[in-house]
Formats: C-alpha cells, structure tokens, sequence
C-alpha cells in the first residue's frame, strides 16, 4: 500500500545562510584574520563572497517565489562588535533590514548568533578557551535582542559548537587551527555552553515569549570492523562528538570519561527550547596505529562507498548536477510539446463564425514555429545524452557542459513560450484552472529564474563559445 507523504499546514520549509560564507567583506571576525595568515590551503579568501550583504532582497525573492516560509539567518558578531564595547550601528540596521524583508516576504526567520565566527578581539584573548567569553557573549546576545527582536523570536545561540571546537582544537582545519588539543576541545566545549545558558536567560528576560535552541551536528560514527580497538574508538567519537550538547544540557557535564576534561556547567541544563539537528554523512573509523590514521583522527570513507576519483570531487558533482539537467530539458520539451499540440488540436475544433481558428496564419504560424523548435531541441538532447553516456564524468564536464546548458536554458524558455502561446490560443478557458497552461508557465519561469537559472547557464554556454576561462 503506497501511503501519501504529507506536512501539516503550519510545517516551516526554509534554508539557512551563514554570515561569513555568504555576506562578503567581512574583515574583523577571527576566520577573516585567519584567512590574511594563509590558513586556507589554497589561498582563497571569502572576499565578496555571495555578496548577500548587498544582495539580501534579492535573494530573499527567489526564496518566496520557491516557497520558503522560513530562513535561518546569522550574524556576524566581528561585524557588529568589530571591537569590545564599540557598536557598529551601520552594521545592525543592515541585519535590522535583512530581517524586515524576510518578515515582508513571509518568511519566518531564526537568527544564529555565532555560525564559526566571532571577533578577533575575542580570538586574541583566548576565544572560547578563556571563561570570560561566556559573560561576553551573554551581552552580545542581549544586545541584538534589543536592536532584532522587533522582527524575530527565534534563536540560536551556537550553530555546531562540536564542529567549531574539533576543527578548530583537534584537527587544524578551523582557526585558530590547532591538532589534537583534546582538553582544549573539551574547555571549549563546556564554555561555549556556559555561553549558550547565560545567553538563553538574557534573551528570555529581555523576550519573554522568545524561543531560544542550539544547533549540533551529528555524524555515524562506524567501526571499521568488530574489534574492540575500533568500537572503542567509534564510541568515544559518537560520545564526545555527537552526545556533547545533549549531555551537557541535561546532565552539565561531559559522559564519563571525557568529563574529567572539562569543568562541570550544571547552568545549562534544561536551557534549552529547541534543538537543531544537523546530519550530513557517516564515517568510518579505524584505531590509528599508523602515522596516516593518526593524522585523519581514525576517520575515514571506504573505497566502495566513492563515487569517482579521489580529488575529483567537483567533476562528479557537476556530471550529476548535468544528468539530472538533461533529464529536466527533456520533461520541459515534453511539456512544450503538449502545449502546442492542445493549442493545434483545439485550433481546429474551435470554429467561431464558422471557420476553424486553424485556417487562421496568425494562428499556424507561431504554434509551427514552436513545433520546429522542439524538434532540433528533441535531436541536442537526445545527441547530448547520448554523448554524456559514452563519456567519464571529467570529460562531461570539460567537454559537455555547454550544451547540457543550451538544452537547460532553451527548453525552460520553449515551454513558457509554448504554454504562453496555448494561453492565447484558448483565450479565457486558457487562463483558467480548467487548463495547466498557467501552471506550466509559472513552473518553467521559476525554474528560469531560480533551479534552471537561465543567466548561468547562458553564460556557461558564452564561456565556451568565447574561451573564456581555462576550459
């Protein structure tokens, strides 16, 4: 029996942002410095980013026009506290307008506190590692009650504190980029939480009706095979890892071992009026009895769970990304398709003054050159499938990608064309319910300005026809 999946009516469908990743300009948070020292391996630094910072509104209308009711939105605590004690206002009534054109767009926002960042100011007295942090950011969290409240009640004080204290104190990979600082983990851990309870007090006492969560990340942790050197290890990183926020906000303490690593923070149990869960992958874990396991912490992918070559991550992901493409072309073409030939069929049903609309030119003509249209449309996809099932996944894109975005963009755009075009054809029967012209429509224009993305993909197309670029 084939149950329908369904969301009650009050269910939040939204996204998320995070304010250094997508903001841009950002220069006085500790990843901003961290990324001045070279601490990204390749040399990039977050720059313009997505420009959201300028870009916001706009943005946030695509998101309406998908759906979304609601969005996570962070602040960037450097920028509005680019010093202690010193308030950037500029910055404040920028996050103030952000979240009036959500409300205004109806959406419901949640507004993340800390998302890896914070000033550098507080990186240089020790970050999370010095207990003066939690008052510190207690009055953080006050203050953008006060200048936000009017347009949110919903906060998140930490997105991933477990991720942000092992990669920043176990693995290298975050600022202030340490390796197996397992008690400095452990302090951080437990200071960020202590953070995240006088936070929740401040905000419930200055927004009563307030609702006040944490984010945390949760991995499967499998072991590498049934001895007990690798259950050990898998459960020690499923306890101090994944259990970490939910230990310390119902027992204030870490789970036995790891709690004699880190002072007690009995203030935060119970602090705590939702929970973001965020789950995005397994890993394997092997006891590290070899200098390559011990740099990877034990953690590791199987062979048989890679999809492609190792490194070549990208070209796997773009070949998916023109697989499902080509498949999206196709469903747009037949839509197309069924457009033209209703509009043709009832073209020579409909006889107003005794002659069928289909002697009429005015009528034939568009409709056959829609029908044209489709046809060379039909022979690039069916060619391109055809080549994108003969090639590996590097040569899809090096070699394909161009035309994956011709069939994208001009089977969207043929669609609306024709479902526009069947509209006019019928006439008012046309724009009515009675018909799926106007749905079609209104499905392929998003799909042009959002999924389909019909500048991208015309300047995908530009890009090779004029060698722009290295390929």
């Amino acid at each position: 029996m084939v149950h329908e999946l369904s969301f009650p009516s009050n269910f939040l469908w939204g996204v998320s942002t995070s304010a250094h990743q997508f903001e841009g300009g950002s220069l006085d948070n500790q990843w901003a410095a961290w990324e001045r020292r070279g601490g990204i391996r390749s040399g990039h630094a977050c720059a313009a980013a997505c420009n959201w910072w300028e870009q916001a509104e706009a943005d946030l209308d695509l998101g309406r026009d998908l759906g979304l009711n609601a969005i996570r939105i962070s602040v960037d605590w450097g920028r509005v506290e680019p010093s202690e004690g010193r308030w950037n206002r500029s910055a404040m009534a920028r996050y103030r307008a952000m979240l009036c054109a959500a409300v205004e767009r109806g959406m419901r926002p949640f507004v993340t506190l800390h998302h890896f960042t914070h000033p550098q100011w507080l990186e240089e007295s020790g970050g999370f590692t010095a207990m003066s942090a939690a008052g510190k950011f207690a009055l953080f969290a006050e203050r953008m009650v006060g200048e936000l409240g009017e347009f949110c009640l919903d906060w998140l004080n930490f997105n991933e504190p477990n991720v942000y204290a092992s990669f920043g104190y176990v693995f290298g990979e975050f600022p202030p980029g340490l390796r197996y600082r397992v008690y400095d983990y452990a302090l951080v851990i437990a200071t960020m939480h202590r953070a995240h309870a006088l936070a929740y007090e401040r905000i419930h006492r200055a927004q009563p009706e307030a609702s006040v969560g944490i984010a945390t990340n949760w991995v499967e942790f499998q072991a590498a095979s049934n001895s007990a050197p690798d259950r050990l290890m898998a459960y020690a990183y499923d306890t101090v890892f994944n259990r970490a926020t939910l230990q310390l906000l119902t027992c204030g303490n870490l789970q036995f071992p790891f709690g004699a690593l880190a002072p007690e923070v009995p203030e935060a149990m119970q602090k705590i009026d939702f929970i973001g869960l965020n789950v995005y992958n397994r890993l394997h874990v092997r006891a590290p009895w070899n200098e390559a396991s011990r740099r990877s912490g034990g953690l590791f992918v199987p062979d048989d769970a890679l999809f492609g070559e190792v490194g070549r991550g990208l070209s796997l992901a773009q070949c998916f990304v023109h697989e499902n493409r080509i498949r999206q072309a196709a469903s747009s073409l037949g839509a197309a398709v069924y457009c033209f030939n209703e509009s043709a069929k009832y073209a020579r049903e409909r006889k107003p003054f005794g002659r069928a609309l289909a002697e009429n030119q005015a009528i034939q003509w568009p409709l056959v050159e829609l029908a044209t249209q489709a046809e060379m449309l039909r022979l690039l996809i069916r060619k391109t499938a055809w080549e994108m099932d003969k090639l590996t996944q590097a040569q899809v894109e090096h070699t394909l990608s161009d035309r994956v975005s011709m069939c994208n963009f001009w089977a969207n755009r043929l669609c609306c064309e024709a479902a526009d075009r069947a509209m006019q054809v019928h006439g008012g029967m046309g724009y009515s319910r009675h018909k799926q012209f106007e749905h079609i429509y209104r499905h392929h224009r998003r799909y042009r300005i959002t999924e389909g993305a019909e500048e991208i993909q015309i300047r995908r197309v530009a890009q090779r026809l004029f060698k722009f670029g290295s390929r």
